[in-house]
């Protein structure tokens, strides 16, 4: 035998139980699992660090690939001065 709701009262009801009954449990699932992580808190601390080495690493990354860009541009304006020439562009 399958209950289900027939009426409206009975279909916000049974909604609302189930939305209670999700958010419990998405609460005792999180609260489980910071539980558990936070048991080892040297983890969490070399983890935290080694993000802000990440952090660093990138941003020396980016600083040097736009350095070399940079660099680049000006080799190939003092290779080719004349395509960089301002005002001499084609016409059409």
């Amino acid at each position: 035998m399958v209950v289900s709701p027939t009426a409206t009262r009975e279909m916000v009801a049974s909604f609302a139980a189930e939305l209670v009954g999700a958010t419990i449990y998405a609460y005792v699932v999180g609260a489980l699992v910071g539980i558990i992580v936070n048991l080892n808190p040297g983890a969490n601390v070399r983890r935290r660090s080694l993000t802000c080495l990440n952090e660093c690493v990138v941003v020396v990354v980016v600083v040097v690939v736009v350095v070399v860009v940079v660099l680049l541009l000006l080799l190939l304006l003092l290779l080719f001065p004349c395509v960089f020439a301002l005002g001499h562009g084609v016409r059409v």
